[in-house]
């Protein structure tokens, strides 16, 4: 385990809580490495994911302790420059996972493009913020999501000549969870996932190709 800065030198912004790098992990061989990062209130994620060989070679988790947008912008700004990899413009490929409330499912059969706000707003507000979709065509489904518009426009300018993708939380783990049960032969017979963190929890339910039901739910105590 190995961390890139220590704590008390960004203390005020953000903290680090996690690093775990593999061995194999090699800071000239970015250019065949994903980075995977999911972004909430007060936290992030990063991985860097070998896209040859399909290996994850590092993860790390920080907190973020300013809750406002402003300053969790300016907590990024820091952890970017003290960071040696996250500002790097080398990386293959590049996706933003969004973990927020702000995000619903549509069938595809019925999904339009220029409908995506309005099926978002049945099930969130969303008017001051970007609204973003995500396609799973194995699953027949869409998730549309929001995000805010200073907080996308800072990582699409940060990654403007690089393979850069927004997605929300739910896509990642709908897909992650339809390639294990794909992987493993799992069977058309449903399963329940939960995975949980400290605020929130997520259940999954999936059968063979097909997702039966997905929800976020928030907790505090």
């Amino acid at each position: 385990m190995k961390l890139f800065m220590t704590a008390h030198s960004v203390k005020t912004i953000f903290q680090p809580t996690l690093a775990i790098q593999d061995s194999r992990f090699n800071v000239y061989l970015l250019k065949q490495c994903h980075l995977v990062m999911s972004l909430g209130i007060t936290s992030l994620k990063i991985a860097c994911i070998d896209r040859i060989t399909h290996r994850c070679l590092l993860i790390e988790a920080y907190t973020i302790k300013p809750n406002a947008l402003p300053e969790r912008i300016s907590a990024m700004e820091q952890l970017w420059q003290a960071h040696p990899l996250l500002a790097s413009q080398s990386w293959n490929t590049i996706t933003l996972g969004i973990e927020n409330q702000q995000y619903t499912l549509v069938p595809k059969p019925l999904f339009q493009e220029e409908n995506t706000a309005v099926y978002l707003n049945l099930a969130a507000t969303s008017s001051s913020q970007v609204v973003q979709y995500c396609i799973h065509p194995t699953l027949n489904l869409v998730v549309a999501f929001a995000v805010e518009p200073l907080l996308l426009a800072w990582f699409q300018t940060r990654y403007a000549q690089s393979n850069f993708l927004a997605i929300h939380q739910a896509s990642s783990l709908i897909a992650g969870i339809s390639s294990y049960s794909t992987a493993k032969r799992l069977g058309a017979i449903p399963r329940v996932f939960v995975i949980a963190n400290e605020t929130h929890v997520h259940i999954t339910v999936m059968g063979e190709k097909k997702l039966y039901y997905y929800n976020r739910f928030t907790y505090y105590n």
